[in-house]
């Protein structure tokens, strides 16, 4: 039997190696742009995220079943965009920029959520 004396990966670097992935990922993943533009949110950086069908979902844990915060945005038509709070069946309204979607979903994460942790979460 060998043992591995390696230390676990740290919640802060399975959060930044995600989206490190999620960045370089072509657009067969997800849209290039939908990435940057939640990435250059600062509370939306910090959560762990996710993909689902091309569309970002965030985390308080880095597993299955995820503790998932502040919602979902899709691409509607004309440059708009619809933002689903979380749980999905609240609407959070449309926006006319990616920027302007991921900042009104940001700000319906509370204060208190967080940090976020390493392994599996809790649903609800």
């Amino acid at each position: 039997m060998t043992t591995d004396d390696t230390p676990a990966p740290t919640a802060d670097e399975i959060v930044a190696g995600q989206w490190q992935w999620l960045l370089a990922a072509g657009p067969e993943h997800v849209r290039p742009d939908v990435v940057r533009a939640a990435y250059a949110n600062p509370r939306l950086r910090g959560l762990f995220t996710g993909l689902s069908h091309g569309v970002l979902f965030f985390s308080l844990s880095t597993e299955s079943p995820y503790t998932l915060v502040g919602g979902t945005v899709y691409y509607l038509e004309n440059d708009r965009y619809f933002v689903r709070g979380a749980p999905v069946t609240s609407s959070l309204g449309e926006t006319d920029s990616l920027k302007e979607a991921f900042a009104l979903l940001a700000a319906n994460i509370p204060d208190d959520a967080g940090p976020v942790v390493a392994g599996p979460g809790k649903r609800g």
